[in-house]
C-alpha cells in the first residue's frame, strides 16, 4: 500500500512540474487547411457551373465584366473575392504606345484603321498614342518603334525600363527595314536585343528578298498560327493562299534575316524572314515582333492589325477594377472553346476575412 502511495505521489508531482513548465514554453498553433481546401472546391465548382450553363463564353465575348462578376458573386460567400484572367485571345482594348513623331503616329493609325472592329463577334479597340520610354503608362500593352535606329537608341539608354516592361508582359513591336549593322550591332546591350529579345540573326544566303507568305500557319505551336488566324478572320482571305507583296523595295542588302521556327512571314524562296517574333523573352514574360517595311496595301494593313492583336499579349483581366491578390489564394482554370477559338479561363479566389 505504501509503495502504491509513493508511486501516486510521484505521478502527481510530475504532473505539477510539467504543468508549471508549460507557462515558460511557447504555444504552437497549427493552422488548419480546411478553409483553403473548401475554397478551392468552390472555385472549381464555380468554373464548372459557368461552363456547363454556357454563361462564361457570352460574357467573355461581349467583355461584360459586370455580368460576369454578378454571376460568380452569387456562387461565393460574401467573405470571398476573386479575379478572372483570360489567356489565349486578343485583349478587348489594346494600348499601343508609339515612340515616334506625330506624323509617324498618324501613319500607324492609318495602317490600323478602323481602330474599333470586331473579331468573331468580339468588340476590340486599339488605342494608340505617343509615349516616352522613360515613363511607360501602366496600361500599355505594346511599345511601337518605327525605325531600328530609334529602337536601338532607346534600348541603349533605357534598357532597365524596357526590360521591366517586357517582364510585366509587354511587347516590343518594330516596323522597319533591317541592315546587317542593325542586326549585328557593336555593343552587348544591342546584341542581346536582337538575338535574345527579337530572335533575329543575319543570313549569309544570297539573293534578294521578295514577296512573302505565312510560314507554319497550320501549326498551333508556332507564333504564326494565331497571327494567320487573326489575319484570315479580319480580312476574309485564307492564310494558305495569301501572298504579301512589295517587301524590301529599297535594295538587295536589307532584311536578310535567317528563318527560324518563330518566323511568321517568309519570302517566296524560303530563304529569309520578313516578319519574325519571339515570346517569353524576359523571365518567362514579354514578347517582341519585327515587321519589315512594306507598302500600305489592304493586305499589309490587315497583317499589321493581326500582328498587333497577337502583340497585345493575349492575356487580360476581367475584373472591372485593379485588384491586389493576397499571398494565400486558390486557382482553378478551364479551357473554353468558342467559335473555333480556344482560350483559358482562369479564376483566382481568396478569403477577404
Amino acid at each position: 500500500m505504501k509503495g502504491f502511495a509513493r508511486i501516486l505521489e510521484t505521478v502527481i508531482a510530475s504532473i505539477i512540474i510539467f504543468t508549471s513548465l508549460s507557462f515558460f514554453l511557447p504555444i504552437t498553433i497549427k493552422q488548419s487547411s480546411w478553409d483553403n481546401a473548401l475554397l478551392e472546391m468552390r472555385t472549381q465548382d464555380a468554373i464548372s457551373a459557368g461552363y456547363k450553363s454556357g454563361s462564361i463564353a457570352p460574357y467573355v465575348k461581349s467583355n461584360d465584366n459586370a455580368m460576369l462578376r454578378d454571376f460568380f458573386e452569387k456562387l461565393f460567400l460574401k467573405s470571398t473575392d476573386f479575379s478572372v484572367q483570360i489567356n489565349g485571345i486578343p485583349n478587348p482594348v489594346i494600348y499601343v504606345g508609339c515612340d515616334c513623331s506625330d506624323g509617324q503616329l498618324s501613319d500607324i493609325k492609318d495602317r490600323l484603321a478602323p481602330l474599333t472592329f470586331t473579331y468573331k463577334g468580339r468588340p476590340i479597340e486599339i488605342r494608340a498614342e505617343r509615349i516616352a520610354v522613360t515613363s511607360i503608362p501602366d496600361e500599355t500593352n505594346i511599345i511601337l518603334f518605327m525605325t531600328a535606329a530609334d529602337l536601338s537608341n532607346e534600348y541603349a539608354n533605357n534598357r532597365d525600363s524596357i526590360d521591366r516592361f517586357m517582364e510585366n508582359g509587354g511587347t516590343l513591336f518594330l516596323i522597319g527595314n533591317l541592315g546587317q549593322a542593325d542586326v549585328n550591332p557593336g555593343t552587348s546591350n544591342l546584341i542581346f536585343l536582337m538575338r535574345n529579345v527579337f530572335n533575329i540573326t543575319w543570313s549569309s544566303d544570297n539573293g534578294p528578298t521578295d514577296n512573302g507568305d505565312f510560314k507554319d500557319y497550320d501549326n498551333p505551336y508556332r507564333i504564326s498560327y494565331n497571327i494567320a488566324k487573326y489575319y484570315t478572320n479580319i480580312s476574309g482571305r485564307s492564310a494558305q493562299n495569301v501572298n504579301f507583296k512589295k517587301f524590301n523595295n529599297d535594295g538587295d542588302n536589307i532584311n536578310k534575316i535567317a528563318i527560324t521556327d518563330r518566323t511568321v512571314i517568309q519570302n517566296n524562296n524560303k530563304k529569309f524572314a520578313l516578319v519574325a517574333g519571339n515570346r517569353n523573352v524576359i523571365n518567362g514574360n514579354g514578347r517582341a515582333i519585327w515587321l519589315a517595311e512594306n507598302d500600305k496595301s489592304e493586305d499589309m494593313k490587315n497583317l499589321t492589325k493581326a500582328i498587333v492583336m497577337w502583340a497585345s499579349g493575349e492575356k487580360y483581366k476581367m475584373d472591372g477594377a485593379v485588384k491586389k491578390t493576397p499571398p494565400q489564394v486558390s486557382h482553378s482554370a478551364s479551357i473554353i472553346i468558342h467559335d473555333t477559338d480556344t482560350y483559358e479561363f482562369k479564376l483566382t479566389t481568396w478569403n477577404v476575412f
